[in-house]
């Protein structure tokens, strides 16, 4: 019966083993969340590049080049998704051993270092 203190000990070794098998299993999956996360960032960095642009107050040769740059990126990842978009479905499959893997690592830790207290 699990107690308080050694209950995330526990579940870490269960969802790190969960990850493990996950990433064994699914290893086409991972190899495509790599593939897949480009899509995301190159819309998050449009975004950021489109925001910074509207934040300059002047008009001026940096301020264009932040909105025109910010726009073709968005362009590029919003056509990213569309035409990868298997790649990005795979993606969201792939993370989920990796995360079990990496939340599955830090309630180990934090269970170990209850036990040690």
């Amino acid at each position: 019966m699990p107690t308080k203190k050694n209950f995330h000990l526990i579940l870490g070794l269960t969802f790190l083993f969960i990850g493990l098998y996950g990433v064994y299993d699914e290893i086409y999956n991972v190899v495509d969340f790599i593939k897949g996360i480009v899509q995301p960032i190159t819309l998050a960095v449009g975004g950021f590049l489109l925001f910074l642009g509207m934040q300059r107050g002047e008009a001026g040769a940096i301020k264009n080049a932040l909105l025109g740059a910010g726009t073709l990126i968005l362009v590029v990842g919003f056509y990213g998704l569309y035409d990868e978009w298997y790649a990005f479905s795979d993606m969201m499959l792939g993370v989920l051993p990796l995360l079990c893997i990496a939340f599955g690592g830090l309630s180990l830790i934090a269970g170990i270092n209850k036990l040690k207290a």
